[in-house]
């Protein structure tokens, strides 16, 4: 993938900011997909999460 040799030239960094799969919402956690929402950071010591 293109993209991620992209992010090595600009050494941003990945940072996971939700994760949560639909038997969180449905219930049914029997069979789940899931689902990430992630942002780049060049400091990703400056996301600070909301509570």
């Amino acid at each position: 993938m293109k993209y991620l040799g992209e992010l090595r030239e600009h050494e941003e960094k990945p940072v996971l900011l939700k994760y949560m799969n639909s038997g969180d919402t449905a219930g049914d956690k029997s069979r789940v997909v899931g689902y990430a929402a992630m942002a780049l950071f060049e400091d990703p010591n400056a996301y600070k999460p909301q509570e």
